[in-house]
């Protein structure tokens, strides 16, 4: 019986190889097909052969080249992206002569016959490995998910494994074993893994591809989040059983000055900050403000300010902010206002609430008070609710100030595993990988001193996405908090090639 790569196995393959490439961060993967390339048309360090473009271009025909699109016919494994007819590889013309024979010296060029005529140096694997792995410890190439990629296409006999795919590519591109060892790994796999006994369709595979290519820049923005923020024509809404809100409208009950969610960084405190304001407003937007405090962010920014004007003798006249516009709205309507703060914990909140700092208190609401710009005397209505988000682990920023802090009603957001879990499945992560995610999320926050939050994992639908917020969110997040910690560093970079080796071998 006939065995042939899965389509799930095709699939993991594009993932892992653009994974591989966003880990290496180098260029020259670029070049690992013209290497491939050569190797299959004879070209060794004892063996010199002709090798002309045309060449290339069979190769990338047999290996990458998808039916049914003309004008982007080749498909880029290490890029998950499509490639024009003219150009299967980005340097399709000068790799070799330029990158091969001049820069790295790993090969030489003969064209004394007329003919373009190759031949690899004796170090060539030893060249290549120091382009592609410049980093101690580098990660070579998982000769099986090349091979997948590869073969997709191709028979293997009953019986087929693991070692048969790499041997089928130790043979189709023959180098010696010291040379294969400098550029790949080789990790066995169940043969249920990758095998199945009807090959898929080519319109099978050519529409997992297209699932699986990463958008273009001009189409990049075309394309929403799986999850979004609300904005002005918002829809979604938090359940009316949800324990936060629930939390919330328990405090308004009993009488609060304010609230404050927060949390470590990725718990959504933003996000559910809005999605409660537009629950207690029956998602009224007119009756929602909303501010970021920072560092330079002033009371004239936020109460009362100078805008200028032509209509006084001085140029200027006063105007009221977002603080003033709440107030004006509370005192017109009798249903809820909420005057939404970004991270108040990053401005000078003492002196950007100014003498409103006692009036906000509830047992001080509607009490009368002039303000420092203003002639005349106003209240903060009881119906205006103060609500806030701030990361209390931040440490590049002074302690929020202790009147304000004592004003105010606390709720903890922690990290959620069954939120993360929920997000990656919405987002197309199979619940096996999904579960093993939350698992090390679950790990991750007994190895950061505060933990990290379940947004980081939004829109990750596959490994290779995971690799993305991996290596360019979380990392430098955990490299920033544990800068003087390297052994929960190390720890923390282990755990994550632990979780790595689970997805690779869950079936």
């Amino acid at each position: 019986m006939a065995n042939f790569v899965s389509i799930d196995r095709i699939k993991n393959a594009v993932i892992r190889l653009a994974n591989w490439r966003g880990t290496v961060k180098q260029q020259s993967v670029a070049h690992i097909f013209p290497l491939l390339a050569l190797l299959e048309k004879g070209v060794s360090t004892t063996t010199a052969k002709v090798f002309e473009e045309s060449d290339d271009f069979a190769f990338f025909d047999r290996y990458c080249k998808v039916d049914g699109d003309a004008e982007k016919p080749y498909f880029d494994p290490f890029g998950r992206e499509f490639r024009i007819a003219s150009h299967p590889h980005s340097n399709i013309a000068t790799a070799r002569k330029n990158t091969f024979q001049n820069r790295w010296r790993a090969a030489v060029l003969n064209t004394d016959s007329g003919n373009s005529e190759w031949r690899l140096l004796d170090d060539f694997a030893e060249i290549f490995a120091s382009k592609l792995l410049p980093r101690a410890g580098g990660t070579r190439i998982n000769v099986v998910d090349l091979a997948c990629w590869l073969f997709r296409h191709e028979e293997f006999p009953d019986g087929a494994s693991s070692d048969l795919l790499r041997e089928r590519f130790r043979q189709r591109f023959p180098m010696s074993d010291a040379d294969f060892d400098n550029l790949f790994t080789y990790q066995p796999e169940p043969s249920e893994n990758i095998f199945v006994s009807e090959a898929p369709t080519t319109l099978e595979v050519n529409q997992l591809l297209r699932s699986l290519a990463f958008a273009s820049a001009s189409t990049i923005s075309a394309q929403p989040p799986i999850v979004q923020q609300s904005d002005n024509n918002a829809q979604q809404r938090l359940p009316d059983d949800d324990p936060i809100l629930a939390e919330v409208k328990a405090l308004l009950r009993i009488g609060t000055s304010g609230i404050i969610l927060r949390g470590a960084p990725g718990t959504g405190k933003s996000w559910y900050a809005d999605q409660i304001a537009s629950a207690l407003t029956d998602g009224d937007r007119s009756r929602i403000f909303r501010v970021q405090f920072h560092p330079s962010f002033t009371y004239e920014d936020f109460f009362d300010g100078y805008r200028p004007s032509d209509k006084t003798n001085s140029g200027f006249e006063i105007t009221g902010k977002v603080f003033r516009k709440a107030l004006e709205k509370s005192s017109e309507t009798q249903g809820p206002v909420v005057l939404l703060i970004d991270e108040i914990n990053r401005g000078n909140t003492a002196k950007i609430f100014g003498e409103a700092l006692t009036y906000i208190e509830y047992g001080w609401r509607e009490v009368k008070f002039l303000p420092r710009l203003s002639k005349d005397e106003t209240s903060v209505p009881k119906n205006l609710i103060v609500l806030a988000t701030m990361n209390p682990h931040d440490r590049s920023i002074t302690p929020l100030d202790m009147a304000l802090l004592r004003r105010f009603d606390h709720i903890e957001i922690p990290p959620s595993a069954e939120t993360a879990t929920n997000f990656l499945i919405e987002a197309g992560m199979s619940p096996a990988h999904a579960a093993l995610v939350a698992d090390w999320f679950n790990t991750l926050q007994g190895l950061l001193p505060f933990g990290i939050g379940h947004t980081f994992f939004l829109n990750v639908s596959d490994e290779g996405q995971l690799g993305l917020v991996w290596r360019y969110r979380i990392l430098p997040f955990c490299e920033l908090i544990l800068e003087y910690e390297p052994q929960r560093l190390a720890d923390i970079k282990q755990s994550y090639a632990g979780l790595e080796r689970r997805i690779r071998e869950a079936v």
